[in-house]
């Protein structure tokens, strides 16, 4: 049985689009959670991360479609509709996905390595 909320998509290639795959993949990574399918939920969050590390790229090489030059003073709507700092994203993408691991109860340490990441996001 595979989660409802599961949409597939193609690769963004701008900053904008990044962003927008990340908050579909937030969104639908949360009803995932929600309706206990941890690893389908899991795969979203790590879609959600893959796409805020290639808005972080594109913005450091000038990328395509960039309206902002500083990738990291961008403030993105999050799956319940408030804005955050795209720091505060990545940092709760590695919180869920280690939620995700946890309840699984399986893959422990992913789970640590998850929880570490995120330390190492807010001391940059």
């Amino acid at each position: 049985r595979e989660c409802p909320a599961v949409v597939r998509e193609t690769k963004p290639n701008t900053i904008e689009a990044c962003l927008l795959t990340a908050n579909k993949y937030l969104k639908e990574a949360s009803v995932c959670f929600k309706e206990r399918f941890f690893w389908t939920s899991g795969l979203k969050y790590s879609g959600a991360l893959t796409c805020l590390d290639e808005a972080h790229t594109l913005s450091r090489v000038g990328g395509i479609g960039s309206s902002s030059s500083s990738i990291s003073s961008v403030r993105v709507g999050n799956h319940l509709g408030e804005a955050q700092p795209l720091r505060e994203l990545r940092c709760s993408c590695h919180l869920n996905l280690a939620a995700c691991f946890l309840q699984r109860a399986r893959d422990y340490q992913l789970a640590v390595h998850h929880s570490s990441q995120v330390l190492d996001i807010l001391k940059d």
